[in-house]
């Protein structure tokens, strides 16, 4: 693959490029806030099952828990959809410039700023993130604490 001729076809391509990785950022943006409203609601319905408020934990998990799986189902449909641009562009190029999709897709990454990791949570505030996951590890006191107290027969 001659580089000047790749560069040409990428150029020619570049609106298409820019398109997907906006539209990559804002799904992504709107899949960590998904999470994040998830995480949360998973945490306060924890606490409220803890506390045995059975009304608001139920509240809570047909509310803003399913209203949160909904909205990160179709974001993660739209990351799929968003992929699959991903793909046609570079098959697109591929057939252009007559080499294997291996050789294009790097070039075509080196331009998406969504191909960039970012660092774990940074859609949550280090103080919560911490509180979060203390939440999640803390040992769990029995559910039914009586149950220790039955005897049962060998």
């Amino acid at each position: 693959m001659d580089p000047s001729t790749a560069s040409d076809a990428i150029a020619a391509v570049r609106d298409q490029i820019d398109d997907l990785d906006e539209d990559t950022m804002n799904c992504l943006s709107g899949i960590h806030g998904s999470v994040r409203q998830i995480t949360k609601a998973l945490v306060d319905l924890d606490l409220h099952l803890d506390e045995r408020q059975f009304q608001q934990a139920s509240d809570l998990g047909a509310g803003v828990v399913v209203s949160g799986f909904i909205a990160l189902q179709r974001l993660l449909g739209e990351l799929t959809s968003l992929g699959c641009r991903k793909t046609l562009i570079v098959e697109d190029l591929t057939k252009k410039l007559m080499c294997n999709p291996e050789e294009i897709l790097p070039l075509v990454d080196a331009l998406l700023a969504s191909a960039e990791p970012s660092p774990p949570a940074m859609y949550m505030d280090p103080g919560e993130h911490a509180l979060i996951q203390q939440r999640i590890l803390a040992p769990k006191p029995p559910a039914l604490p009586w149950l220790a107290l039955v005897r049962t027969e060998d």
